[in-house]
């Protein structure tokens, strides 16, 4: 199971880089600070729905198709919170 291991590691790293994005912004322009706390919170909330899917795809006979929709839908959703962070910025 070691590519579920790095996967879990490329996950974590994703979300982890988007929520470092996040703090830099607070410290660099506090004004906007709860609405990106709620993207913060949301990148979490994400974080946790792919881990448990990725955990849940492991009982599977094939998990491999799952891990690939799973991986997706993580740059996808993480993609649509960077493109709100950035009108924050802007």
């Amino acid at each position: 199971m070691a590519s579920v291991r790095i996967l879990k590691k490329e996950i974590n790293k994703e979300v982890a880089y988007f929520i470092d994005d996040c703090y830099e912004h607070i410290i660099k322009n506090d004004e906007n600070e709860k609405e990106i706390e709620g993207l913060v919170n949301r990148a979490v909330e994400i974080y946790d729905e792919v881990l448990d899917g990725v955990n849940e795809a492991t009982k599977k006979e094939n998990p491999a198709p799952t891990f690939k929709k799973l991986r997706s839908s993580l740059i996808e959703q993480l993609n649509d919170l960077k493109i709100k962070l950035a009108k924050k910025n802007a």
